[in-house]
């Protein structure tokens, strides 16, 4: 019995360094050929080490209620080079495929010049936000109306996850912990001094509603609408 214990988490040690081997392989592709091939990473940050305001010696008698949670989403666009990019937004703004979709759709409107015709996606492995029918459905249509010619999305292993990403998250831990921030603006700016490149930091107050376009189907026109 034990030995099939060995087995098993034999297999999933191998099954965790192919897939992470795989990633390697497609941001390697990014780097050499950044005019085939781009790569997108996700990420969201626990929103205890940003919510507002942000002191290093709060009072005990203050709970959670009397904070502002604000929700901290982390995008690395790999091309030629890395470019972070930050969107923050406030407790109206649901942590669900609309914020997803919406930092993705986002991210692909800034791009300079012609898209790649290969974008690999990064992404958490949580289905509330990332692993559901929906974050397929919007790749799956920017496929189908050939703004993209092939889009992969990889979800590496639970337990595994630890990225290029993280390193981004424990600078801005270590950041904030040592500073007071009591407003947005101040957030946002110790943020953005907490990481080299200096990521771009959005502030996001709306989100497409992606999820009642595929409800509807295509016929209806995406319009950015705040979700409370």
């Amino acid at each position: 019995e034990i030995q099939n214990y060995r087995n098993l988490l034999k297999a999933h040690h191998e099954s965790q360094a192919l897939e992470r081997s795989k990633v390697m392989r497609h941001r390697q592709k990014v780097h050499q050929s950044p005019k085939k091939y781009m790569c997108i990473i996700f990420d969201g940050i626990d929103q205890k080490k940003t919510c507002l305001p942000q002191c290093q010696r709060l009072p005990n008698d203050i709970g959670d209620e009397c904070l502002v949670q604000i929700h901290l989403v982390v995008c690395l666009l790999y091309s030629q080079e890395i470019k972070p990019q930050l969107y923050l937004t406030y407790p109206n703004i649901h942590n669900d495929p609309n914020l997803t979709v919406t930092v993705m759709q986002r991210e692909l409107q800034s791009w300079p010049g012609i898209l790649p015709p290969v974008l690999y996606v990064q992404l958490d492995n949580t289905a509330r936000e990332n692993k559901n029918s929906m974050v397929f459905d919007y790749p799956s249509m920017l496929v189908e109306k050939g703004i993209f010619k092939k889009i992969k999305e990889n979800f590496f292993l639970i337990g595994h996850t630890h990225d290029h990403i993280d390193q981004m998250f424990s600078r801005f831990y270590k950041k904030v912990a040592r500073c007071d921030a009591f407003t947005l603006p101040m957030l946002t700016k110790l943020i953005s001094e907490a990481y080299t490149p200096k990521p771009e930091v959005h502030n996001l107050n709306e989100v497409y509603d992606f999820k009642r376009f595929c409800n509807v189907g295509d016929g209806m026109n995406i319009k950015g609408s705040c979700t409370s």
